[in-house]
């Protein structure tokens, strides 16, 4: 399956410290979710701001099933 343009944007962001950097500091959800859309777009990727949310859902998930 071809991966998600959110996907090629995460791993972006996970190797470049300036975006990490950007990302750092916006602690509201809806703020977060709106710029990951805003640099990603500015990157040249392709995804909503419900890709976002799912994604960030599914790590919660995750880091819930871990912890139990």
């Amino acid at each position: 399956m071809p991966e998600s343009g959110f996907e090629e944007f995460r791993r972006l962001v996970l190797d470049d410290t300036s975006l990490q950097k950007d990302l750092f500091d916006v602690t509201d959800r809806l703020a977060f979710i709106a710029r990951v859309v805003e640099l990603g777009e500015q990157n040249e990727y392709e995804f909503t701001s419900a890709e976002v949310e799912e994604a960030m859902n599914a790590a919660r998930r995750d880091w819930i099933e871990r912890m139990i």
